[in-house]
């Protein structure tokens, strides 16, 4: 018989989440995770239900009240306050309005122990539909790792609810999440993790991320203008090859492309794709020729 698993931290922050969280928190108990588990429930000044409906389950869900006074809003320090109460030596994520598929849990940290040289694993990240009754997968590379230039290159969008990390490389950096970041935090976390080493990939299905009108266009929009943040923020911090620079230039344009072609701001689209060709010619002209930008999930690439 195999002893159980090291212990295992879910960090939840929620703003006004009533609607989503009961699902949310289900899918992390429904885990039938092999070791100490404990749900922080971050609150980032709710004024719902959502508390009441995180005080009804008791242990192992932790509620944590957002202190009085404090003026630090968004998902960064609230993540950075779960983080910071938080016990067990692994430490998950998963966004209020998203869940955990089945076993997600026992795979990564399993496969982590198994691979002590790795600091944090991913597993395949699934797009759903508001009810998540039509689910596509987000793009993932081959192969049992994800590197640097992989991540930079193609501006990979990989959301937290699909990683594990562990407690001691988080501690070892000097902050776990920017707080400058009000969203892409997780591809500034990314960045700087990779920067330093690779991270295990899974290609199994570890979490749903849902779309509903909070992931709306103009959110979107504002997400690729903080992810745009987290790579400048980087290319200051890292010695990154020019050409390097210059695909990932490339990937943002066509980023804005796709969200130009969502709106009908026909302008936008062709400015960003003639952005594109110059940074990158080759790959763009691919990428026209394919229609990339018109495909679904293009949100998301």
């Amino acid at each position: 018989m195999n002893p159980p698993l090291n212990g295992v931290s879910v960090i939840v922050p929620v703003y006004n989440r009533e609607k989503y969280l009961k699902e949310c928190l289900d899918s992390v108990l429904a885990q039938e995770y092999d070791g100490p588990l404990e749900i922080v429930v971050c609150d980032d000044g709710s004024t719902d239900k959502t508390l009441e409906i995180a005080d009804s389950y008791g242990p192992p869900v932790v509620v944590l009240r957002k202190p009085e006074g404090c003026k630090d809003q968004g998902p960064a320090p609230t993540r950075n306050r779960g983080i910071a109460a938080s016990q067990y030596p692994y430490i998950a994520f998963l966004d209020s309005d998203d869940i955990f598929l089945p076993g997600y849990l026992k795979r990564l940290v399993e496969a982590l122990e198994q691979n002590p040289q790795y600091p944090a694993a991913i597993d395949l990240l699934y797009w759903a539909s508001e009810s998540l009754s039509h689910r596509w997968p987000n793009d993932c590379p081959d192969g049992n790792e994800l590197q640097l230039e992989y991540f930079f290159s193609v501006n990979y969008c990989q959301s937290l609810n699909s990683a594990v990390f562990r407690k001691s490389f988080l501690d070892s950096l000097d902050f776990v999440f920017d707080g400058e970041m009000l969203m892409a935090e997780d591809t500034d976390l990314y960045l700087r993790t990779l920067e330093r080493h690779s991270i295990l990939l899974i290609h199994e299905g570890g979490a749903v991320a849902r779309e509903h009108q909070g992931r709306s266009v103009k959110n979107l929009r504002r997400g690729c203008s903080f992810s745009q943040l987290a790579f400048e923020k980087a290319i200051k911090r890292y010695p990154y090859p020019r050409w390097l620079i210059r695909k990932a230039r490339a990937r943002m344009a066509f980023r804005y492309a796709k969200i130009d072609m969502t709106e009908k701001k026909i302008r936008g689209v062709l400015w960003n794709l003639l952005k594109a060709f110059y940074y990158d010619p080759v790959r763009s002209l691919q990428f026209v020729l394919k229609a990339e930008f018109l495909k679904k999930g293009a949100f998301h690439n």
